[in-house]
Order: structure tokens, then sequence, then C-alpha cells
């Protein structure tokens, strides 16, 4: 709930290896990464068509794998038809994940004009790992987080955010430490 109504969430991880080819020549029945990434856009974008016609603000977010700020992306354009009109929070921005080395975001928060609403302005912020590990010694994954701030009735500042962000990454490595340990016993 933000600000006393539903807002609906999708996270998404869709087909990789297909960052920013043109997808009209692509078949849906071709079993290339694109051919792929293809067949799951119609079921991405019914989910939104339907969760707007549900009147629910709406929140999909996670790796797409696509360079939605390319000028011209079809998939963006096939997203983005203006039924809802939606808005990509990575616009116009650069990604400073490990050390600027992919510039162009795939992960993306997407909303639709009800949620964008309830964007606060100005509070996409993306977690790079030297903020977890300032030697950079960690092997971690090669996407860093992003957030943005939905108002409520209890205002979250986006340093809190942060936070909550670091203390889950802290949680989620501690699990694989623990895996890691499993395996290795498993091994001896």
């Amino acid at each position: 709930m933000v600000d006393g109504q539903p807002l609906r969430l999708l996270s998404v991880h869709l087909k990789s290896f297909c960052h920013q080819n043109d997808l009209d020549n692509v078949s849906p029945s071709d079993n290339t990464d694109c051919g792929k990434l293809k067949r799951q856009i119609p079921i991405l974008e019914s989910w939104i068509e339907e969760r707007a016609q549900e009147g629910v603000p709406l929140v999909v977010l996670g790796d797409f794998n696509r360079r939605f700020n390319i000028a011209g992306d079809d998939m963006w354009a096939d997203l983005d038809d203006g039924h809802p009109d939606l808005t990509k929070h990575t616009e116009g921005l650069t990604s400073a994940c490990m050390n600027f080395r992919f510039p162009d975001y795939i992960d993306h928060v997407v909303t639709d004009t009800r949620a964008t609403t309830l964007a606060r302005p100005g509070s996409f912020e993306q977690v790079l790992f030297t903020t977890v590990d300032p030697d950079g010694d960690a092997d971690l994954s090669d996407h860093c987080p992003i957030a943005v701030v939905f108002e409520t009735d209890d205002t979250i500042e986006p340093s809190d955010a942060i936070a909550v962000l670091l203390d889950r990454l802290d949680a989620l490595q501690a699990e694989l430490q623990e895996i890691s340990e499993g395996v290795a016993a498993l091994r001896e």
C-alpha cells in the first residue's frame, strides 16, 4: 500500500543476450536469445494491460536485459504503446555499475501513470558495490541494485532505502557463504 492505495509489483528477469538487437525481424518461433525474448514480450505486455484495466497502480522492475534508453528500442515501443502510458525511471541516466563498464541500464523500474505519480521525484538510486565492498574484492553480481522510493504515509528518505538494500545484500552475502561452505563440505 502506498498512500492508502494498493500498488501492484512485478519482478522480472527476461531473456539475456538480446540487449539491443532489432526484434521486428525476429520470428517468435526462432530459438535464438532474441526469439525467446520476443516470446516473453506479449506475456509481459498482457500483464501490464490487465493491471491497468484493474485501475491499480503498477510497477514492473528487475532485469529486463534490454537497453530501453537507446533511441528507437522496439521492445520499449511495444511495451509503452500508450495503453497504459509507461515511465522508465532510468530515462536519461547512465549506469555507474562496475566502474561504468556497461553504461546503458538493462535493469529498470517501469511504472504506469498512476504509480509514476507516487514515485518520489529524483529518488532513483543505484547501489554501487563499492558501497558494500570498498576494496572490490567480493565476487558480486554484474548488476547493481536500483531503487525508486514511493511516497508513503511515513515518508522514507532515499538514504533509508539504501540502508534497507545494503542490509538485504549483507543477508544475501551470508546466505551465499553458507551455500559455499555446504558445497565445500559435500566435496570433501
